[in-house]
């Protein structure tokens, strides 16, 4: 202040740490299924918090924005080794708004923290593990510092894709990130 002029910042925007998620089953004969487009409490069976924290479909609020610094993918805790192996073998594709952004085989994705399954058989001395990679928080599919942005009000969803049905297994695609918003 030695001119006598004072220089007053206004903080506009929060940043917290967010997990956003949505999930669904492609059915028994589904080849493709399209995530982030149905929001909480949206769709023919409601989604719950369980399937989804997106408060909008296709977007988050107008006035938020969100960086993706990684990707998950994860599937129900009761899932087969014979459905595991089946999402393996499919893609994924993320587009924020018309532009495909990644573009992947599912089976190079990890959960970080949950595709893995433990199915125990008809008897105590037979156990069926699978895995995609390691089980641990750390293991998922970051974007080396440089995350992709979903702007205020713009569109994304998610698309898996199988040449073969993977059966009707629920499955979750979530982004570990920043998420922008005015303050409250």
């Amino acid at each position: 202040m030695a001119n006598g002029n004072e220089v007053v910042a206004q903080v506009t925007e929060e940043v917290v740490s967010h997990f956003a998620y949505d999930s669904g089953s492609p059915g028994a004969t589904g080849l493709t299924l399209t995530l982030f487009t149905v929001p909480l409490g949206g769709g023919s069976t409601p989604k719950t918090l369980y399937e989804t924290n997106m408060s909008d479909g296709g977007k988050f609020p107008t006035t938020d924005s969100f960086r993706v610094q990684a990707l998950r993918l994860f599937l129900e805790p009761d899932a087969t080794i014979a459905e595991v192996v089946a999402v393996g073998k499919g893609e994924l594709v993320l587009e924020i708004g018309n532009k495909p952004y990644i573009e992947l085989p599912l089976f190079s994705l990890n959960a970080g923290c949950g595709l893995h399954l433990t199915c125990g058989a008809a008897t105590l001395s037979t156990v069926e593990v699978g895995a995609f990679g390691i089980a641990d928080q750390g293991a998922v599919l970051p974007f080396g510092g440089r995350p992709l942005v979903v702007g205020e009000g713009q569109t994304f969803n998610v698309t898996l894709t199988w040449p073969v049905a993977p059966g009707d297994v629920t499955i979750w695609v979530g982004f570990d990130g920043e998420l922008h918003r005015p303050i409250q």
